[in-house]
């Protein structure tokens, strides 16, 4: 077969930057800016969608903005919507949508997020002990 480029990694670095910058711009301020938001309505919003809890059900009633606007906005701004513009070269505020759509498509996407999210708790914790060893 034909050989593989020595420098993949640069070159896709290279192609992100001159094609995609504005997108990964955007897309860097839109999920920074709403991360604070995004961590204390989800809190509200993951007890308002325990329906068999009574505490659940009261949240989900008085809340029930805050859980609307969680679930149109906040919950799109996500990291996923960079693995669609990656894919396949949409802007940021469409990858979202897609990206949206792909995880209420499918639980074990979720189950996949959580998992990667232990694995980088743990890789963390790794490098700290290993810093001051």
């Amino acid at each position: 077969g034909t050989p593989t480029p020595w420098c993949l990694a640069l070159k896709g670095f290279w192609i992100g930057l001159r094609y995609h910058q504005g997108t990964l711009i955007l897309g860097a301020l839109a999920t920074g800016a709403a991360q604070p938001f995004k961590l204390t309505v989800g809190a509200l919003t993951g007890l308002a969608r325990m329906d068999d809890n009574p505490v659940g059900r009261i949240i989900g009633a008085i809340c029930c903005c805050c859980v609307a606007c969680y679930e149109d906005f906040l919950e799109l701004l996500s990291r996923n919507a960079y693995m669609d513009v990656a894919m396949s070269s949409r802007p940021f505020c469409k990858a979202t949508d897609v990206a949206q759509a792909v995880l209420s498509a499918d639980d074990a996407v979720h189950l996949l997020n959580g998992a990667t999210w232990i694995f980088q708790i743990v890789g963390l914790g790794a490098i700290g002990v290993a810093g001051f060893a």
